[in-house]
């Protein structure tokens, strides 16, 4: 064995290689991480990463940092853009468009 690697055991007995310097506490920790994001609304043409499915629109917007006093659209390209209310849910497996953010009227 190498002086860069140390033979560990865990609690199964089995042998794993921990770089040298590296606790058993954070390859624990590595294990454990959350996975990435599953589901992104499209803003503005960019994927923005959602914490599940169903998202509120105030979540959509506090996560793509949409400023005060901004609205959330179904962007159409056209004068017939539909405004999201904060409390309203979008379900991102049924969202067809693109979302976009403007004033406030």
């Amino acid at each position: 064995m190498s002086a860069k690697n140390l033979l560990a055991h865990n609690k199964n007995m089995s042998n794993e290689t921990l770089i040298k310097g590296q606790t058993a506490g954070l390859a624990e920790h590595a294990q454990n991480c959350s996975p990435a994001p599953n589901w992104a609304a499209q803003v503005d043409d960019q994927p923005i990463p959602m914490p599940r499915q169903l998202v509120k629109v105030a979540v959509i917007k506090a996560q793509a940092e949409i400023p005060p006093g901004f609205v959330l659209v179904r962007d159409y390209d056209s004068p017939d853009d539909v405004v999201l209310g904060d409390e309203e849910t979008v379900d991102l497996a049924k969202a067809t468009s693109s979302i976009g953010w403007r004033p406030a009227m």
